[in-house]
């Protein structure tokens, strides 16, 4: 028995990890539903959380196989062993957002959900601070309303610094996601599937015309439900 974690559907990630299983014969198209979260199959057991969940249970040997994003990876599996098979159809890199771009080398406080990344970022940045504030997410919320502050987070496609007039101020390098795995357990049905090229080009066309879309389609749908036009 092989057990599996996979983002669930609050993450963007869910829907790539299901088309992987699937396409594998891991997870039957039939039993699938986005709102399920753990399944029990004659060889493997899936579990769908959050994935920064999937990192603390793989490293207290719940999960042999995880995908999550390599931010989580970077935070929370530090200092244990692994191997990993990177699967980047979409990319994101760390960045420094604050109001005041003049503003760059010291904060009162940064916020952020990745607190060790943050403390090697800023000092590879040369950056000083007063306290480091870890937030469950949305750090960018606090940039914009406190002064003196900053937010640490990952970027992808820059809408919501640019909405919210915030500067990164500095960035950090791109990153991906991948499968994290211990030992042998890898299926061979999951690498022959990231072996399809045509797989790995839908999949990244998909999330690059959601992620640039999503915020008309939420604006949309409340003007839908409100009746309101624009």
């Amino acid at each position: 028995m092989i057990h599996i974690g996979i983002p669930n559907r609050s993450s963007f990630l869910h829907l790539g990890a299901v088309a992987q299983c699937v396409a594998s014969e891991i997870l039957p198209w039939s039993e699938y539903h986005p709102a399920k979260l753990f399944y029990r199959l004659p060889n493997y057991e899936l579990w769908l959380c959050r994935c920064d969940e999937l990192c603390k249970h793989f490293i207290a040997g719940d999960l042999d196989v995880i995908f999550t994003g390599d931010d989580y990876a970077g935070e929370y599996l530090r200092g244990i062993e692994y191997e990993s098979v990177p699967y980047a159809f979409i990319s994101v890199h760390f960045a420094l957002l604050c109001i005041d771009s003049s503003q760059s080398r010291h904060f009162d406080r940064v916020f952020t959900k990745y607190p060790q990344t943050a403390k090697e970022h800023l000092k590879q940045w040369g950056v000083s601070f007063d306290e480091i504030k870890t937030v469950s997410g949305s750090s960018e919320c606090f940039a914009c309303s406190l002064l003196s502050s900053a937010a640490h987070d990952v970027m992808c496609t820059g809408a919501t610094q640019q909405v919210n007039k915030l500067y990164a101020v500095h960035r950090g390098g791109t990153l991906g996601c991948s499968w994290y795995f211990r030992g042998s357990v890898f299926p061979e049905s999951l690498l022959r599937v990231m072996a399809d090229g045509d797989m790995f080009v839908r999949l990244r066309s998909h999330y690059e015309t959601v992620l640039l879309s999503r915020d008309m389609v939420v604006k949309n749908t409340i003007g839908a439900l409100l009746n309101i036009s624009d």
